[in-house]
Order: structure tokens, then sequence, then C-alpha cells
């Protein structure tokens, strides 16, 4: 028997009237058979169906979870920052600040500098002290340095172009005589990275010293509060 689909073909022996062997055909289809080949033809369309949509789930799915994440934590640790320095030369130890004396006005009247700016760098607000690093002027008199009778209350220092954002000290709004003892020029500075001021020193020394080269230190100090 050999199917065709639905259908078969029989083959059979047979004698006929004459009782001779013979060899036949028949073709028949089964209605059954085509009822199952279609409904497996259903099946197979199905899968097929489910196998595709599958695959498209699949892909939707592993796009859906191609992105993925990691985080940490950075920490910052922040210390107290402050900076005092001067404008001309970007460092703690400003330039020498020369006053010469050639007339007799100038003793009697006394010579004033030209601007020296300060700059203050915090992260906190601040304060400003001055005062001198000694209670004399040194002299230099044939190359040699000694402690001079020049006081240094003959030295004035005042601020100009207060941008800290603090408040002037006592006197500094004028000339204000030295000391060794530190005394706040600027209150309460607002923190930042460049608050600035400028001095100006004057010095009245009168006529009761000798020619000489005399030299004192001044010292700012800032602070945060």
């Amino acid at each position: 028997m050999l199917s065709l689909g639905s259908a078969y073909i029989l083959t059979a022996c047979y004698r006929d009237a004459n009782q001779q062997l013979t060899v036949a055909d028949f073709f028949y289809e089964d209605v059954r058979v085509a009822t199952f080949v279609s409904a497996m033809k259903k099946v197979i369309l199905l899968l097929y169906a489910f196998i595709c949509f599958s695959a498209v789930a699949s892909a939707q799915v592993n796009a859906e979870n191609s992105e993925a994440t990691a985080q940490q934590a950075v920490q910052l640790g922040l210390g107290n920052a402050l900076e005092i320095n001067f404008s001309a030369n970007g460092t703690n130890v400003g330039n020498t600040v020369n006053l010469n004396f050639t007339t007799a006005n100038h003793y009697a009247n006394g010579v004033t500098s030209s601007n020296q700016g300060i700059s203050i760098k915090s992260n906190k607000n601040f304060s400003i002290t001055v005062k001198a690093a000694s209670a004399n002027f040194s002299v230099l008199t044939n190359g040699v340095a000694t402690t001079s009778a020049m006081s240094v209350s003959i030295l004035g220092v005042r601020v100009y172009n207060n941008n800290t954002g603090g408040s002037l000290g006592s006197g500094f709004s004028n000339f204000k005589a030295l000391s060794e003892t530190a005394v706040t020029m600027i209150s309460n500075g607002t923190k930042g990275n460049n608050k600035t001021f400028n001095v100006r020193y004057k010095a009245t020394p009168g006529f009761n010293f000798s020619a000489g080269i005399y030299t004192v230190d001044v010292v700012y100090t800032a602070t945060q509060l």
C-alpha cells in the first residue's frame, strides 16, 4: 500500500476467471486520514506561529535586559582652608615697602606709601589682625643691624578698598599707629576665593633720629571664625 497524502494506492493479487494470477492497483481516499492530515497542518502552523512569537518576545526581553547599572559613593574630605597673600607677588612675604625721607617736610609731616594689596582665600568667615613684629625699628648702620630707639608707633597703617565683606576695626579708616600688640583690622570677613583689601603706611619719625635704614616687619594674621 502506497500513501499519497490522504489517498492510498492498494496493490492486490487475485485469480481471474481463467485462474490466472493478476496484480491490480486500487486507489482510494480515507476521509479520516485527510482530516488528520489537515489537523496536523494546523498544529504545525500554530507551532510555527508560537515559535516566531517566542523568538520576538525573547528578543524584546533581551532588549529590556541589555541595560545594567552600577554605582559607588564618592566621599570628599574637606578641611578648613585659609590663605593670606600679598597681591603683588602672590606669596605671604610681601615686597619691601620703601619710604624715603629726603626733605625737612618729609620728617615733619611724614611719608605715605602706595597701596599694598592683600588677598584672603577662606572657606569660612574670618578676621584680620595686624601688629608690628617688634616694639622698635632695627637700624642698619655701616652694614650692621641693631635695635634702634625708634618706636613702631611712628608708623601708621590704613585700610583702603575693603572688599572682604567684613567691617573695619576702630581707627583703620585713618592711619592707626602700630604696636607689638595685635589689633583687629577687619572683623567677620565673608568666606570666598579672593577677598581683597589694600593698606597704606605712613611714617612720621620727626627729627630725633640719625640717618640710616630703619626696618620693622608688619604682621597680618587671618583667623577663621
